[in-house]
């Protein structure tokens, strides 16, 4: 009886077949194996995860979440610039800057339009930090994004059409108050709730109160939600006041 031949299994998400780094752009061999047990753990995360380095935005890992996400292959990306992979065009320098100097004073949060190899266009809500080596050295940028209209990650059903989307925007005006109106906004310009406590002057129960509020009031579940609902407020509602 002949036996069938063995096919050999896919390598698993994590395992070092899978991870891919450019190492080209970390010469010190200190730093690699640092970075390496970094990303490691991030292999398994359902969001998107990316590094790059400081002095040119360049790709140093992707994890499989940013593959599936954008489309491309990590191999095909790794010591390209962001902007080139992703045609970021439409982010100014000025927003860059910004977001590298945040994320080296503690970090960044907000959201950006991106593209995916297919041209795919869609807001994403991203996360940074930065990565820190020996003698508290950057090694690079860590990025952690998901799509604001992803139910796996957000857990709404229809993000893109939310329940509390009033038919006519004016109607927004009368569901919630002028106070929870400021927060909302600030919502959808991508401030955290510690960067709106501090805009508005209020302590971050009061914000986190107004935020329960309104979702409470425009029937979104979770912060995600809220957050993409503000956001389609402050880009196409408020200018129809």
């Amino acid at each position: 009886m002949k036996r069938g031949k063995k096919t050999m299994a896919k390598p698993k998400r994590g395992t070092k077949k899978h991870l891919v780094m450019c190492e080209a752009l970390l010469p010190d061999a200190t730093q690699r194996d640092l970075l390496r047990q970094m990303i490691q753990p991030l292999e398994y995360l359902r969001c998107a995860v990316s590094v790059t380095d400081f002095e040119g935005n360049r790709f140093l890992y992707v994890n499989p979440a940013w593959e599936m996400l954008y489309g491309h292959k990590a191999r095909s990306v790794m010591g390209k610039p962001v902007g080139k992979v992703l045609n970021l065009e439409n982010i100014s320098q000025r927003v860059v800057a910004r977001i590298e100097a945040d994320s080296r004073n503690g970090g960044w949060e907000g959201h950006l339009v991106n593209q995916n190899k297919k041209g795919e266009v869609f807001t994403i809500n991203l996360r940074t930090a930065c990565l820190y080596g020996p003698e508290d050295k950057p090694l690079g940028l860590l990025g952690v994004s998901f799509r604001l209209d992803d139910p796996a990650i957000n857990g709404e059903t229809n993000l893109q059409k939310p329940k509390g989307l009033p038919g006519n925007w004016k109607e927004l005006m009368g569901i919630i108050t002028p106070r929870e109106l400021e927060v909302f906004e600030l919502f959808g310009r991508g401030q955290t709730t510690t960067q709106v406590a501090k805009s508005l002057d209020m302590s971050k129960f009061t914000v986190q109160s107004h935020r329960n509020h309104l979702k409470k009031k425009l029937k979104v579940k979770t912060n995600p939600g809220l957050n993409h609902l503000a956001f389609l407020w402050v880009n196409q509602g408020s200018r129809r006041k």
